[in-house]
């Protein structure tokens, strides 16, 4: 099955950084604005989904050669 979203344990399984790094990147991503638009941390599906996950896309295009990591893991 394909993951939509990544936890701190798949982040940190994808780039090698412990725990506390992990969450440090998916809040930053959760900050950050992509293509001009809105972060997603302030979209209405993340005040649903949980301040502990992220997309797949997002964390793509902040991490584009982990793609193929991310693939295996499905």
């Amino acid at each position: 099955m394909k993951k939509s979203y990544l936890t701190a344990k798949d982040v940190m399984e994808i780039t090698g950084v412990k725990k506390a790094k992990a969450y440090e990147i998916i809040r930053g991503l959760r900050e950050k604005s992509f293509d001009g638009k809105e972060p997603w941390g302030n979209t209405y599906e993340a005040q649903y989904i949980g301040k502990k996950v992220i997309p797949v896309s997002i964390f793509i295009k902040a991490f584009p050669n982990a793609k193929a990591a991310i693939r295996s893991m499905e």
